[in-house]
């Protein structure tokens, strides 16, 4: 083998070194991404009970001020009475 030949089989296994650590430095970016986009629907999903509670809680507080107004409405009733 030739020095020529030995210098281009040198430089083709660096590239071939070099673009495998890219492919892996990308594989693990997308790892990376994919794991965010997986925290990300979490949090959405979470945020979404989230405000499904506080509807909830915002119908309860409506009812138990329904049920105050009532009262008040009695209350006063009777105090004319």
């Amino acid at each position: 083998m030739t020095d020529t030949e030995r210098t281009h089989r040198m430089a083709i296994t660096q590239d071939q070194s070099d673009i495998d650590k890219v492919t892996g430095d990308l594989a693990s970016a997308i790892d990376v991404a994919k794991l965010t986009i997986n925290t990300a629907r979490t949090a959405i999903e979470e945020t979404k009970s989230s405000i499904d509670v506080t509807k909830e809680a915002i119908k309860d507080a409506e009812a138990s001020i329904d049920q105050m107004k009532t009262a008040i409405d009695v209350a006063a009733k009777k105090s004319k009475l």
